[in-house]
């Protein structure tokens, strides 16, 4: 089912340092392949941004449609980004992020978490991890798949656990 981001919204428990927050709906293109991947019946992935308040600013926005407008309007456009570039630099340090996957199917279900800084970073440091898994021949199987079909977790978590990312995952 199509879903708007930050539409809704739960508490959801984090590891440190962000803790028991409101996490927002966030609908991520990779969890439309989860029926097909995992063999998923539901999956739900919430997002929670630090400073606190943003999430709710944000959650505002998108049920007033005032985001469609902006991105219609150049100038809001750019006065949007020297908001974000001052709010980067007064929050500076305090970039932190969480996102948690829930995953129901046959199976059972699995809920995967994330928490770290710097969303791109975190997104740059994800993606160098899969490639170091492909570069390392740890993938067995040849041909087209997503990363969830043949990416062990383990070594992956490592790799995220390394870089400063705090994963965790429970079934």
């Amino acid at each position: 089912m199509p879903m708007r981001p930050f539409a809704g919204s739960a508490r959801v428990n984090f590891p440190p340092p962000l803790g028991e927050r409101t996490a927002y709906l966030f609908p991520f293109s990779d969890q439309v392949f989860f029926p097909e991947t995992l063999g998923a019946r539901t999956a739900l992935s919430r997002l929670v941004l630090e400073p606190p308040w943003l999430g709710t600013l944000l959650s505002a926005l998108v049920r007033l449609r005032i985001t469609a407008m902006l991105r219609r309007q150049v100038s809001a456009e750019e006065r949007v980004q020297r908001l974000s570039t001052r709010l980067q630099h007064r929050y500076k340090g305090r970039d932190w992020y969480g996102v948690v996957v829930e995953v129901q199917g046959a199976r059972g279900r699995v809920r995967a978490g994330l928490v770290g800084r710097g969303q791109a970073t975190g997104t740059a440091i994800g993606a160098a991890a899969l490639v170091r898994t492909l570069a390392e021949g740890e993938v067995k199987r040849s041909g087209i798949w997503l990363a969830e079909q043949v990416i062990p977790p383990g070594p992956f978590f490592e790799r995220l656990t390394a870089r400063g990312l705090v994963p965790t995952v429970e079934e």
